[in-house]
């Protein structure tokens, strides 16, 4: 899988715009990361709305994108870590 560019553009905008959001896409999961987002400027957000991520700020907008991308995934990897464990107390407990 690949990262694309989500951007949102206006049809005179895309020619000029820079990208400043990026998406990789699973069959159950997408991840997120934007530059500089309106509720969080000069951050690379992220979200990762099955996980319920929304605007999670990763690294100041200076960061290379791919570092980016590299955290994000870390990030949903760490969530996922917490759930599968607490998934795994809740069954020993049963």
């Amino acid at each position: 899988m690949k990262w694309k560019d989500t951007t949102t553009y206006s049809r005179r905008d895309r020619a000029t715009k820079e990208p400043t959001t990026w998406s990789i896409t699973g069959k159950y999961i997408r991840i997120t990361i934007t530059k500089s987002h309106i509720n969080c400027p000069g951050y690379w957000v992220m979200h990762c709305y099955k996980l319920g991520i929304n605007t999670l700020p990763i690294a100041e907008d200076t960061f290379a994108k791919e570092l980016v991308q590299k955290r994000a995934i870390e990030t949903v990897k760490a969530h996922l870590k917490v759930l599968s464990e607490e998934i795994e107390k809740l069954q020993n407990d049963t």
